[in-house]
C-alpha cells in the first residue's frame, strides 16, 4: 500500500507573474507537481497512481518497464515499487554502466533489477511475442510501457483536473509531451470550454499526435489539442546555451527550477506563443510542471552542464 501521507496533494498553484505575461494580460499558473513528493513527482506519479489500483487488486509480485539510462519514468516507478513491495525488472536502452549513473543509482536497490539491452533489441520493446517472451519469465507480473503510456496511464490526470478546477477558472492547460499520455490523460478529463498545448519534446514529434488520439475514447476531444513540434531545441535531451540561459533567469526570478529535458523547453515555447498574442488576454493558463529535476545531475554527470551553472540554478 501507496504511504498517501508522505504525498504533497493537492499539489500548489504558482501564479508566475512577468513583464510578458502583464503586458499581454495573461494570468499564468504552475501546477507545482514536482511538488508532490521527492522521488515520486509530476506526470510519473500521475501515470503510475492509474497503475497502481490492478496491481493491488491482482497482488502483482513483478512489474516490468522500459526506459533509457536516465529515465524519470523508471527512477519513479521503482520507488513505487518499493512502497508497494514489489519487484520492479526495468529493461534499459544502454550498457550495464549506466547502472552507475545520477538516476539508476538512485533506484532502490532491494527491489530494481536492471537489465541493459542494445538499441536494436530495445526497438522490441512494443512486439508481442518480445513481451510474451519476457512475461514468461515473469508470473503474475503487470508490464507496464515506457513512459508509463496506456489507458491506466490516463486515470491520474483525473484528479489533476479536478484539482486545478478547485483552485482556478482554467482556460488552456500547458504542458510537455513525451509519450503522450499526460496530454490525453488531459484531454480525456478537461471541461468543453478547455483547451490543451503540448510541446513535444522530441524532433519529428508530429507522430505524437496519434498517440494521444489512440488513447482518447472521445476522439473529438482532439478538437480541442494543439501540438507544438519545433521546441526540442535539436532533439531529447539537447540543449542550447538559450535555453540554459532562459530556464536560469526563470529559476532566479520565480523560484522555480524547471528540468532540462521537458518543462524549460515547454515554458520558453509558452512565452512564445504569449509574445506572439496566441492567447486573448485575460485568458487562465496553467503550465504543468512534470518533476524530472533529476535530470540535471544525468546533465552534470555528461558534462552538458557544469556545478557553478547548477548551484547558481538551486541558490536563488
Amino acid at each position: 500500500m501507496i504511504q498517501t501521507p508522505s504525498f504533497s496533494l493537492p499539489s500548489p498553484l504558482q501564479k508566475l507573474s512577468t513583464q510578458l505575461t502583464q503586458q499581454h494580460g495573461i494570468n499564468l499558473y504552475v501546477k507545482r507537481d514536482d511538488l508532490i513528493h521527492r522521488d515520486i513527482s509530476g506526470n510519473k506519479w500521475r501515470k503510475i497512481s492509474g497503475y497502481i489500483p490492478y496491481i493491488e487488486q491482482h497482488q502483482i509480485k513483478h512489474v516490468i518497464s522500459f526506459g533509457g539510462a536516465f529515465s524519470n519514468h523508471i527512477h519513479a516507478l521503482a520507488h513505487v515499487c518499493q512502497q508497494l513491495d514489489v519487484q520492479l525488472h526495468a529493461y534499459i536502452r544502454g550498457e550495464a554502466s549506466s547502472k552507475n549513473n545520477a538516476t539508476l543509482s538512485h533506484c532502490p536497490k532491494s527491489h530494481t533489477h536492471f537489465e541493459f539491452l542494445d538499441r536494436q533489441t530495445y526497438k522490441r520493446r512494443h512486439d508481442a511475442d518480445f513481451l510474451a517472451q519476457i512475461k514468461a519469465q515473469f508470473p503474475n507480473s503487470l508490464i507496464i510501457p515506457e513512459g508509463g503510456f496506456g489507458q491506466c496511464g490516463l486515470v491520474g490526470f483525473k484528479q489533476l483536473i479536478e484539482e486545478v478546477n478547485k483552485q482556478i477558472k482554467c482556460d488552456y492547460f500547458f504542458t510537455p509531451l513525451g509519450s503522450g499520455t499526460t496530454a490525453a490523460g488531459l484531454l480525456e478529463n478537461i471541461s468543453p470550454q478547455q483547451k490543451v498545448i503540448a510541446t513535444a519534446a522530441v524532433k519529428n514529434g508530429i507522430y505524437l499526435i496519434d498517440e494521444v488520439k489512440a488513447l482518447l475514447t472521445d476522439k473529438k476531444k482532439m478538437n480541442a489539442f494543439e501540438l507544438l513540434t519545433d521546441y526540442h531545441f535539436g532533439g531529447f535531451a539537447k540543449v542550447s546555451p538559450e535555453l540554459l540561459n532562459f530556464t536560469l533567469q526563470i529559476g532566479q526570478q520565480n523560484q522555480l527550477i524547471l528540468d532540462p529535458i521537458y518543462t524549460s523547453k515547454a515554458l520558453f515555447a509558452l512565452f512564445e506563443l504569449i509574445a506572439a498574442n496566441h492567447f486573448a488576454a485575460g485568458s487562465n493558463i496553467v503550465f504543468l510542471h512534470t518533476g524530472g529535476l533529476q535530470g540535471w545531475q544525468g546533465m552534470l554527470e555528461r558534462k552538458i552542464i557544469n556545478q557553478t551553472y547548477l548551484d547558481n540554478l538551486y541558490n536563488h
